[in-house]
């Protein structure tokens, strides 16, 4: 799945991406110079552009620089690979963005999508996988961090060959923040459908918990004291992703994460 742009950036994104639909399949009425090529584009665009579960925090690409790659997405959008600006990649083959520290430093990153042929691009801070399109892995997904604690989704494998993605690592409490709790795991990416050789990607690891508030000292007193007070508990550790399925044929599920340690308690107070 694609970072969807801000608000106020979408219907261009939008637009764009239409006339560059109609340019590479032909529209009715006009000139079409590739007229073998509209039945796979459209149906390209009916598979690999799919959209596959959304995070509740996205971010639009950094408006400070672009990230061009290797053999980026050409302007019929058939091949090549995704951008930074235009995250999936080419709707016959190439593969979908991959976000880092650099490129994605706001929110939730969802890594590009694939096309027919290609890898789905690794989602970062949280964000998810790119999905593959027929033939391709899965994207990982990324960990999450003290804003978005829980690790992204791993991306779909290919329809027909190819392994789902690693879900993300949920962050650990932040230890500042008393009997906090860690973050869950993201799932692993499915295969597809229809796939004849795959993997499930295993699930991230949950986060763990914080340490618990210290009890309080007892008071002493001239005719009787205080005990001091128990320890609060710890935080909870995050749970740990379900793996994904893999495929009928040929391949095996992925493995579930490991759930998250849960924060020592604390301790009591003094009488």
């Amino acid at each position: 799945m694609n970072v969807r742009p801000a608000d106020s950036a979408a219907p261009t994104q939008v637009i764009s991406e239409a006339v560059t639909l109609s340019e590479a399949a032909g529209s009715s009425g006009g000139s079409n110079d590739l007229p073998a090529a509209a039945p796979l584009t459209w149906a390209a665009a009916a598979y690999a552009r799919r959209e596959i579960g959304s995070k509740t925090a996205t971010v639009s690409a950094s408006a400070t620089s672009s990230a061009v790659g290797f053999f980026p997405v050409g302007p019929l959008g058939l091949f090549g690979n995704g951008t930074e600006e235009h995250p999936d990649g080419g709707l016959i083959w190439g593969n979908g963005f991959s976000w880092d520290g650099t490129t994605c430093t706001v929110a939730a990153c969802d890594g590009g999508n694939a096309g027919l042929f290609g890898n789905g691009g690794n989602g970062y801070n949280g964000g998810d996988g790119g999905a593959a399109g027929w033939f391709g892995n899965g994207g990982d997904g990324g960990a999450g961090n003290l804003i978005f604690r829980d690790g992204g989704d791993g991306g779909q494998g290919g329809l027909f060959i190819g392994n789902g993605g690693a879900g993300g690592v949920g962050v650990d409490a932040d230890p500042s923040e008393t009997a906090g709790q860690g973050g869950d795991g993201g799932a692993g990416g499915n295969v597809g459908q229809l796939s004849l050789l795959g993997f499930g990607g295993n699930g991230g690891n949950g986060g763990n918990g914080a340490v618990g508030i210290d009890g309080a000292d007892g008071e002493p007193a001239a005719i009787i004291s205080t005990d001091g007070t128990d320890g609060l508990d710890g935080g909870i550790g995050g749970n740990g992703g379900a793996g994904g399925n893999g495929s009928f044929l040929w391949g095996s599920g992925g493995n579930g994460g490991d759930g998250g340690n849960g924060g020592a308690g604390g301790d009591g107070g003094n009488g």
